[in-house]
């Protein structure tokens, strides 16, 4: 299957307070989606939990969730799963509108 430009978010572990907690910095979470809509196409989770994690990803690829819907979905914290939720934030300036973010103090990607 082919999906043409794609933009990639990448959380790395070692920023996780849970992981580091857990003496488990190294690793990350890596997240693919089409670049004109913002449809999750594909994750990566290098991640002890990663089995548990999967499931969200998996969900998100079958009903075609975009990274926007994705990065308002709430993830405790502090928890391994909230790397997910990190990587689908790292993908919201790509969607959302420059003057938007800018708006809420982000800077628009280029």
């Amino acid at each position: 299957m082919q999906h043409g430009r794609v933009r990639v978010s990448r959380f790395p572990l070692i920023a996780s307070g849970r992981a580091q907690v857990l003496g488990e910095g190294q690793g990350m979470v890596k997240v693919v989606a089409g670049a004109d809509h913002g449809e999750i196409l594909g994750v990566h989770i290098l991640a002890p939990g990663a089995s548990e994690m999967i499931a969200e990803a998996v969900l998100a690829i079958r009903l075609e969730a975009t990274a926007t819907e994705l990065a308002e979905v709430i993830h405790p914290h502090p928890s391994l799963s909230e790397a997910l939720g990190e990587a689908f934030m790292g993908l919201v300036a790509f969607f959302v509108p420059p003057l938007v973010f800018a708006a809420c103090g982000g800077e628009p990607a280029e």
